[in-house]
């Protein structure tokens, strides 16, 4: 599970990285909370604000860049 932030001014990459760490485990925890998966069973990692598919120009763009991803692995 991946978490991703918009660039924004007055934020810095420590910044970023912290906001993107804290949406993965956000959403993390709510998997877990329904017991849709085990702890064991996911890992979590911020990504920052280095790979946008959004333009950080306006709010639309900003708004697509603030996400989690998550990639389900077969075993």
């Amino acid at each position: 599970m991946s978490g991703f932030t918009a660039r924004a001014a007055g934020y810095t990459e420590a910044d970023y990285q912290s906001l993107s760490t804290q949406r993965a485990k956000a959403a993390a925890n709510f998997l877990l909370s329904i017991g849709a998966r085990k702890a064991s069973q996911m890992t979590v990692r911020g990504m920052g604000a280095g790979s946008p598919i959004g333009d950080n120009s306006n709010e639309e763009g900003r708004k697509k860049n603030r996400r989690v991803e998550i990639t389900i692995l077969e075993n």
